[in-house]
Protein backbone atom coordinates (compact mmCIF):
# COMPACT_ATOMS: atom_id res chain seq x y z
CA UNK A 1 0.00 0.00 0.00
CA UNK A 2 1.34 3.63 -0.91
CA UNK A 3 1.83 6.34 1.53
CA UNK A 4 0.01 8.78 -0.70
CA UNK A 5 -3.17 6.15 0.31
CA UNK A 6 -2.34 5.34 3.64
CA UNK A 7 -1.62 9.01 4.53
CA UNK A 8 1.06 10.25 7.11
CA UNK A 9 0.55 9.66 10.92
CA UNK A 10 -0.35 12.79 12.88
CA UNK A 11 2.15 15.71 13.27
CA UNK A 12 3.85 14.39 9.59
CA UNK A 13 2.37 15.80 6.51
CA UNK A 14 2.95 14.50 2.79
CA UNK A 15 5.50 15.41 0.88
CA UNK A 16 7.32 14.21 -2.22
CA UNK A 17 6.37 10.84 -1.60
CA UNK A 18 7.37 10.44 2.07
CA UNK A 19 5.99 11.30 5.15
CA UNK A 20 8.04 15.18 6.93
CA UNK A 21 7.86 16.09 10.10
CA UNK A 22 5.73 19.44 10.33
CA UNK A 23 7.50 21.08 13.09
CA UNK A 24 10.35 21.55 10.68
CA UNK A 25 8.07 23.14 7.91
CA UNK A 26 5.98 25.62 10.70
CA UNK A 27 2.98 23.46 10.27
CA UNK A 28 -0.01 22.60 12.12
CA UNK A 29 -0.80 18.84 11.49
CA UNK A 30 -3.06 17.57 13.77
CA UNK A 31 -4.44 14.58 12.31
CA UNK A 32 -3.47 11.65 9.88
CA UNK A 33 -3.54 12.17 6.70
CA UNK A 34 -2.22 15.64 6.15
CA UNK A 35 -0.25 16.79 2.87
CA UNK A 36 2.25 19.21 3.15
CA UNK A 37 0.49 21.64 0.33
CA UNK A 38 -2.96 21.68 2.73
CA UNK A 39 -1.83 21.98 6.08
CA UNK A 40 -2.54 25.01 8.14
CA UNK A 41 0.43 27.15 9.56
CA UNK A 42 1.35 27.35 13.26
CA UNK A 43 0.31 30.38 15.36
CA UNK A 44 2.64 33.23 14.72
CA UNK A 45 3.39 31.92 11.07
CA UNK A 46 2.28 32.39 7.64
CA UNK A 47 2.67 31.35 4.08
CA UNK A 48 4.04 32.98 1.09
CA UNK A 49 1.72 31.75 -1.75
CA UNK A 50 2.36 27.98 -2.16
CA UNK A 51 5.44 27.40 0.06
CA UNK A 52 6.22 23.91 1.91
CA UNK A 53 7.43 25.90 4.79
CA UNK A 54 5.37 28.50 6.56
CA UNK A 55 7.71 31.84 7.99
CA UNK A 56 7.38 33.76 10.79
CA UNK A 57 5.26 37.06 11.13
CA UNK A 58 7.38 39.84 11.66
CA UNK A 59 6.78 41.96 14.58
CA UNK A 60 4.42 44.85 14.09
CA UNK A 61 6.78 47.36 15.10
CA UNK A 62 8.57 46.03 12.26
CA UNK A 63 6.37 44.89 9.32
CA UNK A 64 4.10 47.84 9.54
CA UNK A 65 6.34 50.84 10.22
CA UNK A 66 5.40 53.07 7.05
CA UNK A 67 7.70 55.91 8.78
CA UNK A 68 10.50 54.91 7.05
CA UNK A 69 9.44 54.17 3.88
CA UNK A 70 7.60 55.96 0.08
CA UNK A 71 5.07 53.34 -0.56
CA UNK A 72 3.14 50.21 0.23
CA UNK A 73 4.76 48.57 -2.39
CA UNK A 74 8.28 49.05 -0.64
CA UNK A 75 7.05 48.62 2.86
CA UNK A 76 5.76 45.07 1.66
CA UNK A 77 9.33 44.63 -0.16
CA UNK A 78 11.17 45.76 2.88
CA UNK A 79 9.15 43.23 5.50
CA UNK A 80 10.13 40.31 2.66
CA UNK A 81 13.58 41.05 2.22
CA UNK A 82 13.26 41.11 6.27
CA UNK A 83 12.02 37.37 6.31
CA UNK A 84 13.72 35.66 3.60
CA UNK A 85 17.01 37.19 5.14
CA UNK A 86 16.12 35.71 8.26
CA UNK A 87 16.74 31.93 6.62
CA UNK A 88 20.19 32.77 5.28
Amino acid sequence: MSLRRCGCREHEAFLDETCVKCSDFHLSCPSHGTEVFSAQPLKGYTRLKNETHAFKCLKPDIRCDAEHVDSDSDTWLHAYLLLVLQYV
